[in-house]
């Protein structure tokens, strides 16, 4: 039992709480965390996509729009911007995505990169289809990255999954980098 409170704790997810008087030495007492609370909540999903239902019903598209990429911007403010190359930059934006749930790989394309997510959207639940849930994490990137983003996701019935391509200038993406056989995965 220990070695798993220690785990949780290094994890960041309990701490202890207090204690109390048991036999011959105080007992520690843990509790989760307030982060560790919030994650394990099971009302954040449905109310956000009641929230953007509830705003694409009474916004007009281009104003929905304006609101998902003002979140996206928001969201960005959050985390410190990635420095170095576009490649580095697209590294760094890639890992803060797995750190939201987001598995991806970074593929090199003519001219800049995708990032692609490996199985599900992360929002997935919440995009159903609206692209505009979408440009709320190209926004976030763009601003991170501080270079042109635009979103390239597959929303199907089946499943949604991230697409991002990154640094790329009208004309190129990663649509047209899909037909050539030979990929460069970094």
């Amino acid at each position: 039992m220990r070695g798993h409170l220690a785990v949780l704790q290094r994890e960041g997810l309990v701490r202890e709480g207090g204690s109390r008087r048991s036999g011959t030495r105080p007992a520690v007492i843990y509790e989760l965390v307030p982060e560790a609370e919030a994650g394990l909540s099971r009302a954040y999903i449905p109310f956000v996509v009641q929230l953007v239902r509830v705003l694409q019903e009474r916004l007009r598209p281009a104003e929905l729009d304006d609101v998902m990429r003002t979140v996206g911007r928001g969201l960005a403010a959050e985390w410190p911007r990635v420095r170095g190359s576009l490649a580095n930059r697209v590294d760094g934006a890639s890992a803060l995505l797995e750190e939201l749930g987001a598995p991806n790989e970074v593929e090199k394309l003519d001219g800049g990169f995708a990032i692609r997510g490996y199985s599900s959207c992360m929002l997935a639940q919440a995009v159903h289809g609206r692209p505009e849930v979408c440009r709320a994490m190209e926004s976030l990137l763009g601003e991170l990255l501080d270079v042109s983003v635009a979103e390239c996701c597959e929303r199907t019935e089946a499943r949604t999954r991230c697409c991002f391509e990154v640094g790329l200038t009208k004309g190129t993406g990663a649509s047209r980098a899909r037909d050539r056989p030979a990929r460069t995965r970094r």
